[in-house]
Formats: C-alpha cells, sequence, structure tokens
C-alpha cells in the first residue's frame, strides 16, 4: 500500500470526507458505489465495479472489455459491426452554419479542447457538471424539438439531471 500523508476523523455518525485530490485521481465521483475490503486490521476502500454485463446486464460475464465486465454473447456482438446498438454509435449531426460534428456522447471520451471549453464557459462549476452543461446547450440549439427524455438518453444521464442542467442554463449558472 502508498502512503498519501493524508489523514481524516469520523464525525459523529462515523462519516468521513474522502479529499477531493484522492477523488480525482481514483475516479471517484459524487453518487459512485464504493466496496469496503478488511485484510488483516486495515480497511480497504475502492470503487465498486459490477460483475454484471455493462450491456445486457447479464450475469454470467466471464470477459473484461475497457475495465467493465461483458458476457460472451455481447462480445460476439461487438465483432460484428452492424450489430452495434445506436446508443453506442456516436451522433453526427449537421446544422446550416457548420460542417458535421460528433457531439461527445457520455459513453465515449470527450476532445481534451471541448471540455477545457467547457471548464472555461462555466468556471464556477464542477468539470463534469460544466460538461454535460455544454452538451446540453449545443443540443438544444441543434435540435430544440427534442423532448427531456430524449436529450437524456442521448447524453447518457437521468431525465431528472437534464431538469437541473436546463434550470442552471436558464438561471445563467
Amino acid at each position: 500500500m502508498k502512503r498519501t500523508g493524508m489523514k481524516r476523523s469520523l464525525d459523529r455518525l462515523g462519516r468521513i470526507v474522502l479529499p477531493k485530490e484522492l477523488r480525482d485521481t481514483m475516479g471517484i465521483h459524487i453518487g459512485d458505489p464504493l466496496e469496503f475490503f478488511t485484510e488483516g486490521k486495515e480497511l480497504i476502500l475502492r470503487k465498486y465495479k459490477s460483475t454484471l454485463c455493462v450491456f445486457c446486464g447479464d450475469m454470467d460475464t466471464d470477459m473484461y472489455f475497457k475495465e467493465q465486465f461483458i458476457c460472451r454473447t455481447c462480445a460476439l456482438d461487438l465483432k460484428l459491426q452492424d450489430d452495434i446498438p445506436q446508443e453506442f454509435v456516436p451522433q453526427i449531426i449537421k446544422t446550416p452554419t457548420s460542417p458535421e460534428r460528433i457531439i461527445p456522447d457520455s459513453k465515449q471520451d470527450t476532445s481534451n479542447e471541448f471540455n477545457e471549453k467547457a471548464t472555461k464557459d462555466y468556471p464556477n462549476l464542477r468539470p463534469k457538471t460544466a460538461i454535460k452543461l455544454k452538451q446540453l446547450k449545443e443540443i438544444i440549439e441543434q435540435q430544440p424539438d427534442l423532448s427531456q427524455q430524449q436529450i437524456a438518453d442521448k447524453l447518457g444521464i437521468s431525465q431528472g439531471r437534464i431538469s437541473q442542467l436546463k434550470r442552471l442554463l436558464i438561471n445563467g449558472n
């Protein structure tokens, strides 16, 4: 184990706060489930990774793909290009004023340039929220007739989160 030099005290209810630097380094975000392990008298904490298939939810997973478990059926489907589900294919949208571009999807890595612009546009927000807000704004500008649920499906987040982000847009962040 590696020492971090950080320490935190338990509060009256037995809670601790994980330092932001540690959460960022480990890729732990608000709402992420965590697992606890013990080894002798040591407590080990890590981000929970489900053993269900990331695509279909099958419990019989025997393969690991891009840090996620998948079942044999989905692995075979991935080999066949025509069978890729549409939600995993980037959406290419043409607008009258700009050439076709790919709208970043939460299931894909977004470009650093897009991320940096989002955090500059919304400096008072967390980076992840700023990126989602920028994606939402672009989708609304390009396809204003989409419902909140359709936008949520495109961004891979809940319809409730879309409502929160829209409120941030309306209130000027």
